[in-house]
């Protein structure tokens, strides 16, 4: 009776030893699959690292043969005409157009801005490559209502499926050249989101640099990259009259699923941003073998 009662009494109760057994493998399981999630969301992590990080040589000026030859007959040292080169006047910033300088006074409310156009400015003028910077400023309308104005690079028109896809970035000015010189990163899906299509030479996107003086540019030099998900092209436009120009935009055009025409433009340089321009110190270099985009024709350069 008792070896009966032993039997049911412990039926379809594990021994210990197999329950703890049991615990054992859950916990095992448990701490791979932890483990597991953990580094898979660091692999994916360094993994968008990399991937945003820009190929290797992009954003370096280019030079040109022209450029090259250009900054050997001028050398590279720009000089201040003497009478700006004193103490009493301080160097601030400079757009395209004009140099801000502040004369100083016997006191601090004294001081005064001077406003002084760029051939004002300098006696002579070396091979300088500016490079145009980021930022943001506020435009007061006539009631006094403030709108901030951003030149981020980006292409940011609110509820657009590539805002934040587009860039432009490494923006070098040449004046003594007259040439623009960018960097366009896009995401391989950008035309799929915008519902478009190549075109007939099967090129994705078409660009074209604009001023504010109704000025555009549609040749350019160029080079491609790509790396994960992004690619690449740094562009180099010739012929660009800079002298008065206070805005550049770049215009990304593409053909919709009703082959018409779409625009995306992206501010490069706005001179009205407190710190527009610096000087760019760039490395000379031979000539870089370029492609060259004219009137929707490739050919090698």
């Amino acid at each position: 009776m008792s070896d009966i009662y032993y039997e049911t009494y412990n039926e379809g109760e594990a021994p210990e030893e197999e329950k703890g057994r049991a615990s054992q493998i859950v916990r095992i399981i448990l701490r791979t699959a932890g483990i597991t999630v953990i580094v898979l969301v660091l692999g994916f992590i360094l993994y968008r690292i990399f991937e945003m990080r820009e190929p290797w040589g992009t954003g370096r000026f280019i030079y040109t043969k022209d450029t090259l030859a250009l900054n050997n007959a001028l050398g590279t040292q720009s000089v201040v005409k003497e009478t700006y080169g004193r103490k009493e006047y301080a160097y601030e910033k400079e757009s395209l157009k004009e140099v801000t300088l502040t004369k100083k006074g016997d006191k601090a409310e004294n001081y005064e801005t001077v406003l002084l156009p760029v051939s004002s400015y300098y006696e002579k003028t070396g091979f300088r490559v500016l490079e145009a910077n980021t930022g943001g400023y506020y435009l007061t309308d006539e009631n006094g209502k403030q709108t901030l104005i951003k030149v981020t690079g980006f292409y940011e028109t609110a509820g657009s499926p590539v805002e934040g896809a587009l860039r432009a970035n490494h923006v070098y000015l040449v004046p003594c050249a007259k040439q623009v010189q960018l960097t366009f990163r896009y995401k391989s899906d950008s035309l799929a989101k915008l519902e478009g299509h190549t075109d007939v030479s099967g090129n994705e996107f078409s660009y074209t640099l604009a001023d504010d003086n109704g000025r555009t540019y549609g040749d350019y030099s160029y080079k491609t990259d790509n790396k994960g998900v992004y690619k690449y092209i740094t562009m180099v436009f010739d012929g660009v009259e800079l002298s008065d120009v206070g805005r550049l935009t770049l215009l990304i055009s593409y053909l919709n699923d009703k082959n018409e025409k779409g625009e995306l433009p992206i501010v490069l340089y706005d001179e009205a941003l407190p710190l527009p321009l610096t000087s760019a110190d760039v490395e000379k270099s031979e000539p870089e073998t370029l492609k060259i985009h004219k009137s929707n024709t490739e050919v090698n350069k």
